[in-house]
């Protein structure tokens, strides 16, 4: 199948129309994408499938957490991205495949949160082997340095399907790289109570939430270690597409919120390219209101810094597509790119 047919195959199954081949079917169930697939009537019982699966390890997980959730309502935070998002993007916590929990509060409880998590068995580090191995003091400092998140927690359980539950510290929606600021402690109070699985918690606000999935997504879309890592993913632009159609956030109050956080040209970005795939009139009013110069500048660019940006040399649909585009992206690259890609696995 050619990728014109493809996107073709995609807009009309997202539309109501069953397009959905065999071929079809595996793109989406590989990539995570169990909401859209679910739209097909001959394949539906294959996302159900996962979804079931899905539920069943957030629902161990979370209720795992709940002492967690419990104990930092006494710090500012909000759960972001996983189950949370899924909900304000689908209706249904278990429609986004996510292995971790992810909790974003402000860098001056940093602290706190981390005692929180070592009182409940939690230990920063990795695994290897079935094992969890602690990071050294070097891979804590850099990964705190370097990046928006303090180093994963990670706690072993004696569920065989759940055998590990993630729980990743966020201090900023902005990349480590980003030369700007956020007030995070008052991002996070534009948060509202909310309930997973009989879990309580609190997430964020619905046009706070989109802001956020857009900058992880827009993240993971022009780092060029995670384009060589793992390229792109067909489900952030599923999960950038149906949180707008689904939830509806109004466009003139995201448009002036974006700008205040000065984060419009990364927010017109996302949707630009969600409607690249979808193409969906219901986007034009969002893409109108956060139009600008600047965005415009950054639509056929990758890279999170103005050092680091350079233009696209291959078209959307082919590097989002294309199976072998993370080697072909991997061997463009500079040297001193290719090292700093190697210094992000090291110690990452």
């Amino acid at each position: 199948m050619s990728y014109a047919e493809t996107i073709d195959r995609i807009r009309r199954l997202a539309k109501g129309d069953d397009s959905c081949d065999d071929e079809l079917a595996e793109l989406l169930l590989n990539s995570g994408c169990y909401y859209l697939l679910s739209r097909s009537e001959e394949h539906r019982v294959k996302a159900m499938s996962a979804v079931a699966v899905n539920s069943v390890m957030i629902n161990h997980r979370y209720k795992a957490c709940s002492n967690i959730f419990a104990m930092l309502d006494s710090i500012p935070y909000a759960h972001i991205k996983g189950a949370a998002l899924s909900c304000g993007a689908y209706g249904n916590p278990s429609y986004r495949s996510s292995g971790d929990i992810d909790l974003l509060v402000p860098s001056e409880y940093s602290d706190m949160a981390k005692s929180i998590l070592t009182a409940q068995g939690f230990i920063q580090g990795r695994l290897v082997n079935d094992a969890i191995i602690p990071f050294s003091r070097s891979e804590l400092i850099y990964q705190k340095r370097f990046s928006h998140q303090i180093a994963p927690f990670m706690l072993k359980t004696e569920s065989k399907l759940c055998p590990f539950i993630n729980i990743d510290v966020n201090f900023n929606i902005i990349w480590g790289e980003g030369n700007f600021k956020i007030d995070i402690r008052e991002f996070v109070s534009n948060s509202e109570e909310f309930e997973i699985y009989g879990v309580k918690m609190r997430r964020l606000k619905p046009l706070w939430e989109f802001i956020a999935l857009c900058m992880h997504h827009y993240k993971d879309m022009n780092s060029i270690y995670l384009l060589t890592e793992r390229g792109l993913s067909l489900s952030e632009y599923c999960d950038i597409y149906f949180y707008i159609v689904n939830a509806s956030p109004d466009a003139d109050e995201l448009a002036k919120l974006s700008a205040d956080y000065g984060v419009s040209d990364y927010i017109y970005y996302c949707i630009y390219y969600a409607n690249e795939i979808f193409a969906d009139k219901r986007l034009d009013l969002y893409l109108n209101k956060l139009r600008s110069e600047s965005a415009n500048k950054l639509i056929n660019c990758y890279g999170l810094t103005d050092s680091e940006r350079k233009q696209w040399d291959m078209p959307f649909f082919e590097r989002l597509l294309d199976t072998h585009f993370s080697r072909k992206f991997l061997f463009s690259l500079t040297e001193s790119e290719k090292h700093k890609i190697q210094i992000n696995r090291d110690f990452m």
